[in-house]
Order: structure tokens, then C-alpha cells, then sequence
């Protein structure tokens, strides 16, 4: 396992626990505890844990998304049949728009074997990915290149994105709970977010378990604005319960 995998992994362990010592994760991982003193002490630095004695906790700060290259590394199986099942819902011919996110991307993976689809995506990886499709329109709004996440935001695609209508929007969130509803952690993307819920006939939340009971910076929408969420077997029961007494439609991927 490489450096980055295993912190990714790490990070993934404390997210899911809360806090963990250094010993659980050294076992964990199968590697010694001065490996995982030496990894905690650059995901301190990184803002990604807070280390405490003898171990380490989830910051579980609002205003703090960790960069897409460590989010990527962080839940893959899970993301990846969310993608699988999102994808499912497409049909060809289809107009779409993809989100920026990490899930989103698997969603686009799992694309290969629609046909004559419209994507409109703020994601250089989304449209990377799509690129070889000559079947598909692959549409990128202008607007402000933020690297660390490959993506487009700002006004300028806010205002492109808010004259369109799509058949379905695949939407990732930075946090979702049953009295805020959608959050996010980036205050332009929350702006860009706004306009693509409000460009869809169907709202689809794709969003691993570790998501659900968290919020970040930015209110983004309420559960209302939401026809569907796909998520794993781990979702919450309370929130899965919730949503579909509220006649909204929670796909587990398996």
C-alpha cells in the first residue's frame, strides 16, 4: 500500500469511529505504530484529524472539505456501487448534469453503456472521462478553475447552468441531515449547486453513508428539493426511514 492509500485509509477508519488509537489503526493496517504516528502527524498538518493523546479524532470541522485526490482514496467500494446504481437510472437520450464530487465521478463511470446522452458537468474529471463517448455532448461551463478539485464555479456558469432543464441531476453534498437538509463546504459551488437543483426535473443525492449527520459551511437545499438518494448499506436507518416516509425514493447499493 502506498503512503497516500494508507492515509487515505486511516482517515477513512477515524471518519467512520470517530476516534481511534494509534494501536486499533497500527492493527488496522497491518503496518507498525511509528508508521501510523509519522502518517497522523501529516493529516494533523493537512487539518484532516486532530490528533490527541495516544491516538486520533475527526476534526468534523463545517468550513473543511479534504482535497478531492484524498476523498477519491476514501470509501471506494462503497462509491463505487453507488455509482453503479446511480448510473442505473439513466436512460438513453437522456440530458444530465454531474456534479463535481467524487461519487459523481463513479457515476460517470458507470455510464458505458448508455447511448445519445446530454451531460453537463462542472468537473474536468467527469469530462475527461466522457471525453471518448462520441455519442454523448459533454458540456463544461465557463467560469473559475479551482485545481485542487478540478472543477468550474463562480457566476459565469452559475448564469449558464440557470438556462437550461434537465432530465436528472446527480448531486454530491458535503453534508445531510434531517433539519438542515443539503450542505456544502465551498460558498460559490453552494451558488452553483442552487442553480442545478433549480435546472432539474429530478434531483438524485449521491452520498456514502459517512455523509448522513454531518453538516458543512454552506445550506444548500432543503430534503424537499430531493426525488431520490442512493447511498450504501451503511446509510443510517433513521435517515432511510425519514426520507421514504417523506415519499422520497432510497435506492442501498449492495
Amino acid at each position: 500500500m502506498l503512503p497516500e492509500e494508507r492515509r487515505a485509509r486511516m482517515l477513512e477508519l477515524v471518519q467512520k469511529n470517530g476516534t481511534l488509537s494509534v494501536r486499533e489503526l497500527a492493527q488496522a493496517l497491518s503496518v507498525s505504530e511509528m508508521t501510523v504516528r509519522r502518517d497522523l502527524r501529516t493529516l494533523d498538518r493537512r487539518g484532516l484529524v486532530k490528533r490527541v493523546f495516544g491516538g486520533a479524532s475527526d476534526p468534523a470541522s463545517t468550513a473543511y472539505e479534504p482535497p478531492f485526490s484524498i476523498r477519491e482514496d476514501t470509501f471506494m467500494d462503497e462509491k463505487a456501487r453507488i455509482g453503479k446504481a446511480a448510473a442505473s437510472l439513466v436512460s438513453d437520450g437522456e440530458s444530465l448534469i454531474l456534479d463535481v464530487g467524487t461519487t459523481t465521478l463513479e457515476v460517470a463511470r458507470n455510464l458505458h453503456d448508455k447511448h445519445n446522452l446530454m451531460v453537463i458537468t462542472n468537473s474536468i474529471k467527469i469530462a475527461l472521462e466522457l471525453a471518448p463517448r462520441k455519442d454523448f455532448t459533454v458540456v463544461l461551463p465557463g467560469g473559475v478553475f479551482r485545481p485542487d478539485e478540478m472543477s468550474i464555479s463562480g457566476s459565469q456558469a452559475e448564469r449558464m447552468v440557470e438556462t437550461l432543464y434537465v432530465d436528472k441531476l446527480f448531486l454530491g453534498t458535503g453534508g445531510f441531515t434531517l433539519n438542515r437538509g443539503l450542505s456544502n463546504f465551498d460558498l460559490s459551488e453552494g451558488y452553483l449547486r442552487r442553480a442545478m437543483i433549480r435546472a432539474a426535473k429530478q434531483v438524485i443525492v449521491v452520498a456514502d453513508h459517512s455523509k448522513f449527520g454531518k453538516e458543512a459551511l454552506v445550506s444548500i437545499a432543503p430534503i424537499s428539493s430531493v426525488h431520490t438518494v442512493v447511498s450504501d448499506s451503511e446509510m443510517p436507518r433513521e435517515y432511510v426511514r425519514a426520507l421514504r416516509e417523506m415519499g422520497i425514493k432510497v435506492i442501498l447499493a449492495e
